[in-house]
């Protein structure tokens, strides 16, 4: 990891403290870090932090490990450690410089302040917005007649608001907005057959001749719903397929992708017996 112009000063001041006499941990005092960060400190028997993993940073042939200034001093190079710094929520660490050759060069309490999270990104913030739009559960209706028709009999499928949805998101200096468009129907009939419909679908007009209104979205059942489950009817579904879009006022915009919403309906599909009636005489 690049190390910053003030932490490389800091650990090239500390190569130059090699003369200086150790300093138990229990007995640090209070100081400042060269590279601004505030110094802590730390009294006999009362350490003031919780306990922290120990992480370390290298810089040439010095090497340098923050702990919790309750734990045992640990010394290592930096190959020990995974990371460099102290985790982004910041405390009170002993650190423990070491030379090449093992030697300790530097063994100071610092104060690490938090490091500020960042802010969101025009995509992040999207998502967000996303997590709020208010898109509608899909109402289902069936002409000629709600939730029930009989076999051999075109049934006409319709989804009740087929409109975008949208929602906005804003932090300071920054603003998305999301907008969920509908852009295909998938029905589950419930006897095995799925319907998909470019649209909404279309209610069938009973003020309207048959001969001037016709509907790209139908089912015709085969089979009656009777003995398809405890109350004889098909366990039919809608799901609407929303296309997700974001815009941002940087100038920035994407796609989120689909947004599948779904509603589960009842369907009943009864039969219709023909009676022939003879007209012969022996009638």
């Amino acid at each position: 990891m690049r190390q910053r112009p003030s932490l490389i000063a800091t650990l090239l001041a500390a190569a130059g403290l090699l003369s200086l006499p150790k300093v138990a941990v229990a007995d640090t005092k209070a100081i400042r870090d060269e590279s601004g960060i505030g110094a802590g400190a730390s009294t006999p028997g009362a350490p003031k932090t919780r306990p922290f993993q120990p992480i370390a940073h290298r810089h040439s042939s010095i090497s340098c490990a923050y702990h919790d200034p309750a734990a045992p001093k640990l010394l290592g190079t930096g190959d020990t450690f995974p990371r460099a710094m102290p985790g982004p929520e910041g405390g009170t660490f002993v650190r423990v410089c070491t030379a090449a050759d093992g030697t300790e060069v530097s063994n100071r309490v610092v104060e690490v302040p938090p490091r500020s999270t960042p802010g969101p990104t025009p995509r992040g913030l999207a998502e967000e917005a996303l997590a709020y739009t208010p898109v509608p559960r899909p109402e289902p209706i069936t002409s000629p007649k709600d939730w029930s028709t009989i076999v051999n009999f075109p049934t006409w499928l319709a989804v009740a608001d087929w409109s975008p949805a949208t929602a906005e998101a804003a932090v300071s200096g920054l603003a998305t907005t999301v907008v969920a468009t509908p852009e295909r129907a998938v029905w589950d009939m419930g006897d095995g057959t799925l319907v998909v419909c470019a649209g909404p679908g279309r209610r069938y007009d009973y003020a309207v001749p048959d001969d001037e209104q016709r509907s790209d979205c139908a089912h015709t059942y085969r089979t009656s719903s009777a003995g398809a489950g405890a109350d004889d009817v098909y366990e039919a579904g809608v799901t609407v397929v929303y296309h997700v879009t974001w815009s941002a006022t940087d100038g920035s915009g994407g796609d989120l992708g689909e947004l599948p919403v779904t509603r589960r309906f009842p369907m009943r599909v009864g039969e219709v017996q023909a009676l022939v009636v003879g007209h012969g005489r022996d009638q």
